[in-house]
């Protein structure tokens, strides 16, 4: 069992080391977002497409509800718009 931890580490910092050099000067937090960006959009791409239909008309919903906050007179006078 030993042995095995031994060779999973070494083989985590070797893909590190790649990963860093493929990285240049990201830091490994900017790594990182990019790693969990691409696996959410891999998670996205499988979903059944009705699915993702919906996912879109709510994103959709959204983004129209958000620009109404910023149009509004009242909400720019409570702070909710920003410049």
């Amino acid at each position: 069992m030993i042995v095995f931890e031994k060779r999973k580490l070494s083989h985590r910092d070797e893909t590190l080391a790649r990963l860093r050099g493929l990285a240049g000067e990201l830091s490994l937090l900017d790594m990182r977002k990019i790693v969990e960006r691409d696996a959410t959009l891999k998670m996205i791409l499988l979903l059944p497409e009705p699915v993702l239909d919906e996912a879109l008309a709510v994103g959709r919903a959204l983004q129209a509800c958000a620009k109404h906050r910023r149009s509004s007179p009242e909400d720019q006078e409570e702070g909710y718009h920003k410049p």
